[in-house]
């Protein structure tokens, strides 16, 4: 993978269960050391829509992101790029593991 192509910095936050003061399970996001400005190529592929209860649609920005591949991320992890927060739906890792494809929405 030309590392020239990587020109965009994101960090991946893997989901947590943590309990408060009552002792309610609480859903946080984190993230390691190895996870924080990944170079990554960040592309806005077009909007999918999703039928909701009631007839109602709502539309999603799918996004895909190439990067180096990085053992620690699974499709149960979420991307932060800058402001904007991707959730992955998939990912493909190539033959030889150089690289990988995130599948993500908005």
């Amino acid at each position: 993978m030309r590392s020239g192509r990587l020109r965009h910095r994101i960090t991946v936050e893997q989901r947590t269960l943590a309990n408060d003061a009552a002792g309610q399970s609480t859903e946080t996001w984190a993230t390691t050391k190895w996870l924080k400005n990944l170079p990554a190529r960040v592309i806005e592929t077009g909007h999918v829509e999703e039928a909701r209860e009631r007839e109602q649609t709502t539309s999603h920005k799918r996004i895909q992101i190439d990067m180096r591949y990085n053992r620690h991320i699974t499709s149960e992890d979420r991307v932060k790029f800058g402001t904007r927060t991707f959730h992955i739906d998939g990912l493909t890792v190539d033959e030889v593991k150089n690289g990988m494809v995130l599948f993500c929405h908005e």
